[in-house]
């Protein structure tokens, strides 16, 4: 991801090429076994929140982010995903509070500020606004794991599953894609 940005590949457009193989792979996979996405409103509500909450908006944050910091900064970020889970299903009472674990998302969190926040950690201090922004794809990737958690079609084969989750992604996409014009890479 980060070569491709670097090298004038849009970030809406790399995170479709991205879901587009791995929708042409699984579906592949999924038409050998026979097994194909359900549609209907549950599987539908499943599938965008999978989708779009868990592919499309944190691949293309990434993505635009990469454009303007290290790779390393992005993965320091990215440690906080099970930490904002463990928040929001709390919240949500889908999990109980367990003081060990809370003493754990203080101490992972504060390894990952203490590593961002001091001067001079990073680059340059014009970096910050992008290391601010790219929280929102931990915090997307939590908040889709614990909605998709609540709304699991528990009946439904798991390979069809990620097959609908990436078809919405590639919907979602397309359609940002094609409205902003950076479906295809701009090569220069």
């Amino acid at each position: 991801g980060k070569w491709a940005v670097s090298h004038g590949a849009p970030p809406i457009g790399d995170a479709l090429w991205q879901c587009l193989i791995a929708t042409l792979i699984l579906g592949a996979i999924c038409w050998l076994r026979g097994t194909w996405p359900p549609v209907d409103g549950a599987h539908g509500r499943y599938y965008l929140l999978g989708g779009i909450l868990g592919l499309a908006i944190p691949n293309t944050n990434t993505y635009t982010v990469l454009q303007h910091v290290p790779a390393g900064i992005t993965v320091i970020v990215m440690t906080v995903s099970p930490l904002i889970t463990y928040c929001l299903a709390l919240a949500m009472r889908m999990e109980r509070f367990q003081p060990a674990r809370v003493l754990g998302i203080v101490a992972g969190l504060s390894g990952a500020l203490m590593l961002l926040l001091p001067k001079g950690s990073l680059p340059t201090p014009d970096m910050a606004p992008w290391v601010v922004l790219m929280f929102l794809t931990p915090f997307c990737y939590a908040s889709s794991n614990v909605l998709m958690g609540r709304h699991m079609p528990h009946a439904t084969d798991r390979l069809a599953l990620c097959l609908g989750m990436l078809l919405a992604a590639d919907l979602g996409l397309a359609m940002a894609t094609l409205a902003d014009g950076s479906f295809f890479w701009d090569q220069d």
